[in-house]
């Protein structure tokens, strides 16, 4: 049975045991809207893209660090087997509705440049390859490629230099960021005993 890509709720605050609130904006949409891109293109293409716009080195993410307004941010992409993407964007804040504003303005306006991009799968390359240090990774990537494709791709470097500029402009032009979820973690509020 396939799954409805629409979202059940868009807004979501709960209180749990942490000092900053922490905020998760999820992104869901169809992989059958993204025509004619093979599906592990497809995933190495997003993570770049999504990367590039809200990862390590983006300049929004530096730019919020900068100001404060931010402690981390983590990304992730998630093909489900119902054939949905799902995209996280995930931080720490003081200020979760601005932040939550910022988040959604920039997945509207996603890009990258191509020296970006070149810059990225090269990024790309090297984690790949020094993950190799780290068994635990190896174990849950094994699984998670026979799980999601019934087999080992060992075509990775092959793949990221199939990723190009026009690869990526194609994949941005399928995104959808109309069915999107937010939840918001917040600090419990203090009780006087």
């Amino acid at each position: 049975e396939k799954e409805d890509v629409s979202v059940v709720t868009n807004y979501q605050e709960i209180f749990s045991n942490v000092e900053i609130p922490k905020i998760n904006v999820v992104y869901k949409m169809s992989k059958k809207a993204f025509k004619n891109i093979e599906e592990i293109i497809l995933r190495f293409g997003l993570t770049t893209l999504i990367n590039a716009n809200f990862g390590p080195t983006s300049e929004f993410k530096e730019e919020l660090m900068e100001k404060e307004l931010i402690t981390g941010m983590g990304t992730s992409i998630d093909f489900e087997e119902n054939d949905i993407v799902v995209i996280t964007i995930s931080c720490e804040t003081k200020y979760p509705q601005e932040i939550i504003n910022m988040i959604k303005e920039n997945m509207q306006n996603l890009d990258i440049t191509k020296e970006r991009l070149n810059r990225r799968i090269k990024v790309n390359v090297a984690q790949y390859i020094t993950s190799f240090d780290d068994i635990e990774y190896i174990n849950s990537y094994i699984q998670s490629e026979i799980i999601t494709f019934k087999k080992i791709h060992n075509d990775v470097f092959d793949t990221f230099k199939n990723i190009d500029i026009d690869t990526i402009k194609s994949i941005l032009k399928h995104i959808n960021t109309d069915n999107v979820a937010v939840m918001v973690q917040l600090p419990q509020k203090k009780t006087n005993s």
